[in-house]
């Protein structure tokens, strides 16, 4: 099996990475990401891409791909709306279609979060552009396609760049595990189902998440 993951030097990402780099069911990783790794893997080949609008460059690394894990996310409070935009559905949907010409059998994975709104009525503002991703994934010409949406992710490993979020949140999720998940088993549960579920397209809530990891 061949994978292609975005966004691995993100807490997801660095995850899935991780995952699939020791996964004796995949035999080559494809990183594409805006910055390097610092990891090195017989299996790895790790691309920075400089225009995630224009992977016409990198289309030849990702052709025959099996899956494609979509980790690449930005933090609606560390960049401003426009650009917030242009990560989360401008880069998917440039991704999408060179997958479809290159990698056109390939099943795709990536997630939002729970309280993410398709029909745009969230009062919260990143739920809907979250909502306008899914819906592009869910158009597209691919053949299996998975959106998951977990609750709480709390890092299995130390994030490169540390969230004031997670100082407010681990003390809870220490009390109350059920309301999140781990980074790692979310990454497993990514690549998993990416690589066996039959279906050909499912939106996999947090408790859905839960049975799948075994919470």
């Amino acid at each position: 099996m061949k994978l292609v993951v975005t966004g691995a030097t993100g807490l997801v990402g660095g995850a899935v990475l991780h995952a699939a780099l020791h996964d004796p069911r995949i035999a080559s990783v494809v990183s594409l990401g805006r910055r390097q790794t610092g990891v090195t893997h017989p299996k790895l080949t790790e691309l920075v891409v400089e225009d995630f609008l224009n992977l016409a460059p990198v289309a030849a690394h990702i052709r025959d791909a099996d899956l494609c894990c979509h980790c690449l996310a930005a933090y609606i409070h560390r960049v401003r709306r426009a650009a917030y935009q242009t990560i989360t559905v401008g880069y998917l949907d440039s991704l999408i279609s060179v997958l479809e010409t290159a990698s056109p059998g390939a099943a795709f994975c990536m997630f939002t979060t729970e309280g993410t709104r398709q029909d745009g009525k969230s009062w919260i503002r990143t739920m809907n552009v979250k909502g306008q991703a899914e819906t592009r994934l869910l158009a597209s010409r691919l053949p299996r396609k998975y959106i998951f949406r977990p609750g709480y992710i709390n890092p299995t490993q130390p994030r490169a760049r540390p969230v004031f979020y997670d100082r407010l949140m681990k003390p809870v999720f220490r009390l109350f595990p059920a309301m999140g998940i781990e980074s790692a088993d979310l990454a497993r549960s990514m690549i998993d189902v990416g690589l066996s579920d039959p279906r050909p397209e499912a939106v996999i809530g947090h408790r859905e998440l839960q049975v799948l990891t075994g919470l």
